[in-house]
């Protein structure tokens, strides 16, 4: 399905909740509109977006241009570890309003543990949210700068046997999976993933809080999913990585075909078709002015010479 095809369904689905202002507010996402160049008048046809983090064709869009930031955010990284915080699945009709806001605070717990503390320098995170019929699926994606984690463990070394590293892994993992528990004050076992990673994890990272597919998958209502994913901030950095500077992407900056790129909403000759119309105002009341001055001369010439004739009579 194409996303105008999610779009229609999820809108369905808004109505048949009583979620109008929502509904109302994806339909009027992709309307056809113009844009016109501040400059030059050039028109350009374009559509509006919402920018909702929910919006099948919004969220797409968001999440390509956030993925060149993060790829700088990355690569600034010296041990990028990309890892997957998970939490067991809530039924749909128990979901509190509160579940990913509660995520978050699990986080920081997390980070305020020695285990953290002690290893990750900084590093960014998402959320995402999935449901393949066992309920809600909220989930993290961090990417941090971070050599080793264990506190406990020693790190591997290279003339360490493929056992031996293995073990080493599991004990690293086995703390991770007891910190997590004491920060989320869940006792049960959950599953984690940690491995090495690149600037590709980008990808990864600025997956859609909330897919089409899975949007219209979800067992619930939709209302409080969209609700819960508007009270969060969905990726963000943390520690040193919040401080790296990334340059400004043009790549992505709509141009005119004569090289502008201020637009505005409403009809405009352009600034260059507005210059030249001043240009010829200012010429024509120069004009104006010479008239006027070479009139008022020959009057002064005139008055001169009958003047002149009176005294000689």
């Amino acid at each position: 399905m194409e996303a105008a095809q999610w779009k229609a369904a999820i809108i369905a689905r808004l109505e048949d909740e009583g979620e109008v202002e929502k509904a109302e507010e994806l339909r009027g996402c992709g309307l056809k509109m113009h844009l016109y160049c501040a400059e030059c008048g050039h028109a350009h046809e374009t559509a509006t977006r919402c920018n909702r983090k929910w919006c099948p064709s919004c969220a797409p869009k968001r999440g390509n241009e956030r993925a060149a930031r993060l790829r700088v955010l990355i690569a600034a990284m010296r041990w990028p570890m990309h890892l997957t915080l998970t939490v067991p699945n809530t039924v749909s009709e128990h979901a509190p309003r509160s579940l990913l806001r509660d995520l978050m605070l699990s986080l920081r717990r997390l980070r305020r543990l020695k285990l953290w503390k002690t290893n990750v320098t900084g590093g960014l995170y998402s959320i995402e949210i999935t449901d393949k019929g066992n309920g809600y699926h909220p989930h993290l994606h961090l990417v941090v700068d971070c050599r080793w984690l264990a506190l406990h463990t020693p790190e591997p070394r290279g003339s360490d046997s493929a056992a031996r590293k293995q073990e080493l892994c599991r004990s690293a993992a086995q703390e991770l999976q007891a910190a997590w528990q004491f920060a989320t004050g869940i006792e049960r076992h959950m599953s984690l993933w940690v491995r090495r990673c690149d600037a590709d994890a980008a990808r990864e990272i600025v997956k859609y809080a909330l897919k089409s597919e899975d949007a219209v998958k979800l067992e619930g209502r939709l209302g409080p999913v969209f609700d819960m994913i508007d009270s969060v901030r969905m990726c963000s950095p943390f520690g040193n990585v919040r401080g790296v500077k990334v340059p400004p992407d043009t790549s992505h900056k709509l141009m005119c075909p004569n090289g502008h790129s201020e637009w505005r909403v409403s009809p405009t000759p352009g600034r260059e078709v507005l210059r030249e119309r001043w240009e010829e105002r200012r010429l024509e009341r120069m004009k104006w002015r010479e008239q006027v001055e070479a009139e008022a001369a020959r009057h002064a010439a005139l008055i001169e010479y009958l003047n002149k004739h009176l005294r000689e009579q």
